[in-house]
This record gives C-alpha cells, sequence and structure tokens, in this order.
C-alpha cells in the first residue's frame, strides 16, 4: 500500500510553485486510491459516509477506454451544498461567537449601571455632607446666643 508521504517533494518545492502542485495531485491520487480501489469499476453513483464528517459523492461522468473523468462536486440534494458544510465545526463556532457576544452585551450594560450608581452615590455624598453642615449651622445658631448672653 502506499502512503501519500512517500510522494516525494523536490528540495525547490515551494508553495504555489509547479513542483508542490504536481506533489498535491499524486497526493491526491494516492488518497483516492484509498477509496476507491478499482476507478474503472465505478459505473455509478457512490457515496461516502464517515459518521464525523461530510459525505463525498463519486460521480462517473464520461467512461471510455483510455480515461474516465470523475466528480465530486456534490449534487444539489448533497448536504455539502449548505452553508458552513465545508467547514466542520462552522455552526458550534458560531454559537459559541454569539454567547460570547450575549456575554460582552451583558457585560457593557453591567458596566454602564455601575457608572450611573457610582455617580449617583457620589451625589449623596454630597447631599449628606450639606445637609450635615447645614443641621451644624442651624445648631449653632439656635445655642450660640443662649450660651453668649448666661
Amino acid at each position: 500500500m502506499l502512503a501519500d508521504q512517500w510522494c516525494e517533494t523536490s528540495w525547490r518545492a515551494q508553495p504555489g510553485s509547479f513542483v508542490s502542485l504536481m506533489t498535491l495531485y499524486e497526493s491526491n491520487f494516492v488518497r483516492l486510491g484509498w477509496l476507491v480501489s478499482d476507478l474503472r469499476a465505478v459505473t455509478a453513483r457512490r457515496v461516502s459516509r464517515v459518521a464525523a464528517d461530510c459525505d463525498l459523492h463519486l460521480t462517473p461522468q464520461e467512461l471510455s477506454r483510455e480515461a474516465g473523468q470523475y466528480r465530486f462536486v456534490p449534487d444539489k440534494k448533497s448536504e455539502l451544498t449548505r452553508p458552513g458544510a465545508l467547514m466542520p465545526g462552522a455552526r458550534e463556532h458560531i454559537a459559541e461567537l454569539q454567547e460570547v457576544e450575549q456575554a460582552m452585551q451583558r457585560e457593557s450594560f453591567y458596566r454602564y449601571v455601575i457608572r450611573y450608581w457610582r455617580k449617583l452615590h457620589v451625589l449623596l455624598v454630597f447631599v449628606t455632607l450639606g445637609l450635615t453642615l447645614w443641621h451644624l449651622v442651624y445648631a449653632a445658631q439656635l445655642l450660640l446666643p443662649t450660651l453668649i448672653h448666661k
């Protein structure tokens, strides 16, 4: 059995180069051989299903003695046509992001409430100081004349 890690890559292969593209093609060909051992025997549509991933549809398009063309693009009824199907876990990730966004909105609201709560308490401190001073002055005005005339 041929493994795709044995597909030799030249030391000249750089990302986006022709050599790396050919290595990718060879690796994909090896992986296709793992899925379908005899491609010429496939004459009808096949579907490979795995519980943890999306379905892979193999549809032979043109079959001749020399070469066969196969299509791996999903049909309109396929699960791959729904948004986010090619990104496993995208829905869960989006749901988590929405939860985080809601938590941040709640935190922002709580900060807003706390900010005005503090301002209210500062105002109450000044009102309390003012009333205390007023009471002291009023009491002094009442008591001082009686203490001075004795």
